[in-house]
Parts: structure tokens; C-alpha cells; sequence
């Protein structure tokens, strides 16, 4: 199989207020080769639409609050 493009958001640093994409998130290129994704027995999905939702948000805050789920955490993907 060919190598694909792989487009990933991730983010880059903490809002105080409203998320401006030009500042918080950063968008990423990579290729990958699809004969060699080390699946380690999960599997490999192609997103066609992403949303960015009031959770995510929320998952955005600083690591030391205590919150219900995980933060995402500077670096980490944004989805």
C-alpha cells in the first residue's frame, strides 16, 4: 500500500478564554506508510470530519484541577 498523509491538530498552549486556532492549536503533516503501522492489535481509522466541542474545551484546562476526565495536555493532540 502507498503512504498517506496524516494531518493531526495539536495543542499548543492554554487559553484563557476562547480558543483562537492561530495561537492554541497547531496543525501537523505526516506520512504514513500504511504496510508498516505498528497496529499492536488495535486498528487504523481514517477521520473524514472533526468537531471541536465545548468537552474539549473543557479538557483543555489546567492538569491540576481535578476533572471527571483527562486533560489534554500541551503537545497532545487536540481530538
Amino acid at each position: 500500500m502507498p503512504t498517506v498523509r496524516n494531518g493531526t491538530v495539536l495543542y499548543v498552549a492554554k487559553p484563557e478564554k476562547h480558543i483562537d486556532p492561530d495561537i492554541h492549536l497547531k496543525y501537523v503533516e505526516r506520512e504514513i506508510d500504511l504496510d508498516n503501522v505498528p497496529l499492536n492489535g488495535g486498528a487504523l481509522l481514517k477521520s473524514l470530519y472533526l468537531s471541536s466541542d465545548p468537552y474539549i474545551r473543557y479538557r483543555m484546562q489546567d492538569p491540576d484541577v481535578e476533572q471527571f476526565c483527562p486533560p489534554i495536555l500541551l503537545g497532545d493532540p487536540y481530538v
